[in-house]
């Protein structure tokens, strides 16, 4: 997925948990393989933010604009505990963040896929 910060973020994803999974807690991996402009995801979860990642030092390519997808790639983990989960349905945002205020065709952006772990914490 490309996520373009004045196009389509925040990207809303909806998930039921059982009390099993929510007692077991999960980490969300965001990884990602160019970025433009900074721009990098932050999540939040139901309504709690949590904190904005470093930017992205490897690579800097408006990657999705000309038909590229592979660069370097960063990994970004975003754990929550059990109190930041809820039994039946949550919700998880992905933000693009950045330092760069432009908008529009060239504004900030990146391109992700996303994977939801469930580990003991």
């Amino acid at each position: 997925m490309a996520q373009i910060k004045s196009v389509n973020s925040p990207t809303r994803i909806f998930f039921n948990l059982t009390s099993d999974q929510v007692a077991t807690g999960a980490t969300l991996r965001i990884g990602t393989t160019l970025s433009f402009s900074g721009g990098r995801p932050q999540v939040t979860i139901n309504g709690r933010a949590l904190a904005i990642p470093s930017p992205p030092t490897k690579i800097d390519s408006r990657g999705f604009t000309r038909g590229a997808y592979r660069g370097y790639g960063d990994k970004y983990d975003s754990t929550f505990s059990k109190s930041m989960l809820l039994e039946g349905t949550n919700v998880v945002s992905i933000d693009c963040v950045s330092g760069n205020p432009v908008d529009g065709f060239l504004s900030p952006n990146y391109i992700y896929d996303a994977i939801m772990l469930f580990v003991p914490l």
